[in-house]
C-alpha cells in the first residue's frame, strides 16, 4: 500500500511535467510552412498593385530578393530599386524565426505594426513581417514614390499570401 502511494505521489506529478513540456514542444517548437525561401519577383506580383505606382519587377542578385523600379517612360525614373523585398531563408523551425524577430524588435527606433502577418515591426524605411518560419524584409528607398498608407497596404497584402 505505502508503495503504491509513493507512486502516485511521485510518478503522476513527474508524468504531468513530462506531458505539459511535450506541449510545450510541439507548440513552440514546431517545424514552419517553409522549407525554403519564395522567389520574390513572382510571389509579390498578384500584389505590387496595392503600391499605387506601376512597377518592374527585376530580380536582384538571388531568387529571394526582388528590386521593384520605375519603369523607364515614368517621370520621376532613376535607375536605382524604389522598393526591395527579400524573404530570408526560413530557419528550421517557428521558434527561430520569433528569435530573430526578437533580435529586431531590440533595436532602437523599432515600431510594432500590428495585424500584419504573424508579426511585424518597421524601423526607419525597413519594414519585418514574420509569416510562420519566414521573415520578410521590405526596403523603401529614398525618394519613394508610394506614399506611406500604399506601402503598408503592400505589405499587408503580401503577409496574408503568405
Amino acid at each position: 500500500m505505502r508503495l503504491r502511494a509513493v507512486l502516485i505521489l511521485v510518478l503522476v506529478p513527474a508524468l504531468m511535467v513530462a506531458a505539459g513540456v511535450g506541449v510545450w514542444y510541439v507548440v513552440t517548437q514546431k517545424e514552419g510552412r517553409y522549407d525554403m525561401a519564395p522567389r520574390a519577383c513572382p510571389k509579390i506580383r498578384p500584389v505590387v498593385g496595392e503600391l499605387g505606382v506601376r512597377y518592374e519587377l527585376r530580380p536582384a542578385g538571388k531568387p529571394a530578393t526582388c528590386d521593384l523600379r520605375l519603369p523607364e517612360d515614368h517621370p520621376q525614373y532613376v535607375r536605382e530599386p524604389k522598393i526591395t523585398v527579400a524573404f530570408s531563408e526560413p530557419v528550421r523551425d517557428i521558434a527561430g524565426a520569433k528569435q530573430l524577430m526578437s533580435d529586431i524588435r531590440a533595436l532602437p527606433d523599432v515600431t510594432p505594426l500590428p495585424g500584419v502577418g504573424d508579426e511585424a515591426y518597421v524601423r526607419d524605411r525597413e519594414f519585418h513581417v514574420r509569416v510562420s518560419n519566414l521573415v520578410v524584409t521590405v526596403t523603401v528607398h529614398p525618394a519613394q514614390i508610394s506614399t506611406p498608407d500604399q506601402v503598408r497596404a503592400f505589405i499587408v497584402a503580401l503577409a496574408d499570401r503568405l
